[in-house]
């Protein structure tokens, strides 16, 4: 799940954008309220529509993360920021530099 907030129209070499990027394949949820004085919340996380998980005494939950990234450099800015940070950050070492061979399904 992804989205981006851009301040004005979204360009894809500049202007300010914010993206956000939930780190999970589940039932997920993203919300995005604008107060009367202009201030943004997003809200990114798990769907509570179909989703409850019931904590017994001294266990823990931990959420999905939400990566979050801001460019001056438009829409194409946040993507360069995106696939730089997952390629460095989320994919492991060994599968960073990795050439897949090609699978042709017969």
């Amino acid at each position: 799940p992804f989205c981006v907030l851009t301040a004005g129209p979204p360009c894809e070499d500049h202007g300010h954008c914010y993206g956000f990027c939930l780190l999970y394949s589940g039932n997920w949820l993203m919300e995005v309220e604008q107060t009367t004085t202009g201030c943004v919340r997003v809200n990114v996380g798990l769907s509570n529509t179909f989703f409850s998980w019931d904590l017994g005494s001294q266990e823990t939950f931990e959420s999905p993360e939400c990566v979050c990234v801001f460019s001056d450099k438009g829409l194409g800015g946040v993507t360069s920021t995106f696939h730089k940070l997952l390629g460095e950050r989320l994919i492991a070492p060994r599968w960073q530099n990795l050439v897949c061979p090609v699978l042709i399904n017969t």
